[in-house]
């Protein structure tokens, strides 16, 4: 398996992305403008820069434009082996042109997930927040919604018959959505709907593989071992919605 983009372009035939979108998407991305943290005065979020700083940003907020943040949640446990270490990810993309403008990525428990996104709130004027549901994002969403930030996603669940639809707060990733939402994302960067910037997030991309499980025989999307996708799904699901 590929534990890099050069290594897996080698293996087109098992790639999930088509090399072809993420060779052309190469030039395009960008070193942040600004990296550093928010810190929250009064009803605004302020940005400090750090040089270790782990919010990177290609676009500060503009007026006029509207925004989106998805995370991806992990536990925030770092007493694992590197590779087995789990990372929250999460993606600001701009609405109106589809550019990723900021990314967060780190070893966050959900507590610490919830405080990082009610920042980009303040800070991108108060954008949809789209957790998922499933695991450790329950735990982020119902301190965000205890907060009462305005715009937390909502997915709608069809009713029985007779029955009105029913909405759930979150995301929910399964064996439904997941190959959707990444299906999706593949169209688009084959269309270069994507403004992606993040070389991390391309890297990423550049080692997610189709995969057949030696034991059940079903084909499964996820990261080469030795590689990530942390970031694929936050950008996944971000660009979806």
């Amino acid at each position: 398996y590929p534990g890099n983009p050069a290594e897996a372009f080698q293996l087109s035939g098992q790639l999930y992305f088509h090399r072809k979108a993420l060779v052309t998407y190469e030039p395009l991305l960008r070193e942040p403008v600004l990296r550093g943290v928010l810190a929250r005065h009064g009803q605004e979020a302020r940005f400090t820069q750090q040089v270790e700083g782990p919010l990177l940003v290609w676009e500060p907020p503009r007026r006029g434009r509207t925004y989106l943040v998805a995370a991806d949640v992990s536990e925030g446990l770092d007493d694992a082996p590197e590779q087995m270490v789990a990372r929250t990810s999460v993606d600001v993309l701009c609405r109106e042109t589809g550019v990723q403008v900021a990314h967060l990525h780190g070893t966050l428990d959900p507590q610490q997930t919830a405080e990082w996104m009610l920042l980009l709130g303040l800070y991108y004027f108060f954008p949809y927040l789209v957790v998922e549901s499933n695991g450790p994002g329950l735990a982020t969403l119902v301190i965000l919604d205890r907060e009462g930030y305005p715009l937390i996603y909502r997915s709608q669940r069809m009713g029985q018959p007779g029955q009105p639809e029913t909405t759930k707060l979150g995301w929910s990733t399964d064996k439904l959505t997941r190959p959707l939402v990444l299906s999706e994302l593949r169209r688009n960067l084959d269309l270069h709907l994507v403004g992606l910037r993040c070389r991390q997030t391309w890297e990423e991309l550049a080692t997610f593989m189709t995969i057949i499980n030696p034991r059940t025989y079903k084909v499964e999307f996820r990261a080469a071992p030795g590689a990530r996708d942390d970031r694929v799904l936050s950008l996944a699901i971000a660009d979806h919605l």
